[in-house]
This record gives structure tokens, sequence and C-alpha cells, in this order.
């Protein structure tokens, strides 16, 4: 079942269900897994039971890497989060993002006042911090100001729901406390290659100064292209 699941995951190409055909390959791999090892230890304080060594031990072994493949996604995947919360500012953007939701599922749908909107999530999630605005290690990079991440002005207290998915949400940026903003701002980061902007939809895309625009991929992620990020609902 779990060498079926990854085939069809392989072949087909589902991206709906490719999620649930991976954790179905990775529960029966694991119940093979268990199983094999306890037909082995049962055949072998069986002295009348003499067979079953073979597919036991089959079981082991074609189980085994599939066991060992998914700890080791869990354990590069954990490594990269940790890398990216201490060297980029993707984990705090998205930080910030998840509480601009929060807040707008609390105050009827409606996003924070961009004049505030910093202090406006502080005080509606007392677990965010002054330091989730900040870019980790800001001396390193050489980022100046109280915030980092800038908030889409056009979007003040606007109706969650009624933004389309593809306006920008947020955006590193330098600045004071309250930062908010347009492309304008895109100039206080004009040194780096490129920057990350959160869309409404969640979605985190790469704008690239050179090219003035953000880098996308169509719906195969094989086809690359360009497009203008969109500041307006």
């Amino acid at each position: 079942m779990s060498l079926l699941c990854s085939l069809l995951f392989i072949f087909l190409r589902i991206d709906v269900a490719g999620g649930i055909l991976i954790v179905g390959s990775v529960l029966f791999a694991a119940i093979a897994l268990i199983l094999g090892v306890i037909a082995l230890f049962v055949i072998t304080n069986n002295r009348k039971q003499s067979k079953g060594y073979v597919h036991a031990i089959a079981s082991i072994l074609l189980s085994t890497p599939f066991v060992l493949m998914f700890l080791l996604s869990m354990f590069v995947a954990r490594v990269r989060a940790e890398r990216e919360k201490a060297n980029t500012g993707l984990y705090n953007i998205h930080l910030l993002g998840e509480g601009l939701i929060e807040y707008a599922k609390d105050h009827n749908g409606y996003l924070p006042d961009a004049n505030k909107w910093c202090d406006l999530l502080i005080e509606n999630n007392n677990k965010l911090k002054k330091e989730n605005f900040r870019f980790p290690r800001p001396d390193r990079f050489h980022l100046k100001g109280e915030c980092h991440f800038a908030f889409n002005k056009n979007l003040s207290s606007m109706h969650f729901v009624d933004i389309p998915g593809d306006v920008v949400l947020l955006f590193e940026a330098d600045g004071d406390w309250n930062l908010h903003g347009t492309e304008e701002l895109l100039n206080t980061r004009s040194k780096e290659h490129y920057i990350s902007l959160l869309l409404v939809n969640g979605t985190v895309k790469d704008y690239w100064f050179n090219k003035k625009s953000i880098r996308s991929f169509d719906s195969t992620g094989t086809h690359m292209y360009y497009e203008k990020p969109r500041w307006k609902p």
C-alpha cells in the first residue's frame, strides 16, 4: 500500500490529494515496519512456527527507506525553519501576516488602521513582540529604523475578504514604527538583490530590483515570468 501511494503520487501528479497520498505512504510504511519487527519476534520465539522470515524481512527492508526519508524530511524542514527564523525575514513576515488576519477576524473582518497597525497588532495579540516587526540580525544586513516590514497603506481599515488575493499585504522595508506605504518604500532596500512581499492570499513573492517586478511561476511550476506587484485592490 505504501508503494502504491508513492507510485500514484509520482505518476498521477494529483495536486489536491498529493498530501493525502504522501501521508498514506508513510503511514503504511510505518505499519509495515512495525508488523515486520513483531513478526520476526513472534517467529523467533515460536519454535513450532519457522515460516514467514522472508516476508517479515522483506517488509522491514521495503518500509525502512520510507520511514527514514520521512524522518529526514522532518529534520530538514525543522533546520530550514530555524535558519529562516534566525537569518531571514520570512518567519516574521508570515507571523505578521497571520497577525493581520487574526486582527481582522476579531474586528468584524476589517484590517487595522495603517497609521497604527503595529500598535494594534500587539494590542490584539500579546504574543507578538516588537522584535517580530524587525528583521533578524539587522546589524549584519545594515538595516536601519524601528520597523523592517511595511503595511500596504491602500488596505488600511479595509474589509479583508473584499481584497483580491494577489494584492500586496506586507513587504520588506526600513523605516519608523507603524511603517506603511506602497512602492515608494521599496527604495529603502534598493541595495538588495530582492526582497520578500507577502500577498493577501498568504503567498510570499520575491521582488527583484533589477526587474522591478516579482518573480512568479505558472501552474506547472516550470515556466518563470515577471509581473508588477499589485498595490491597489
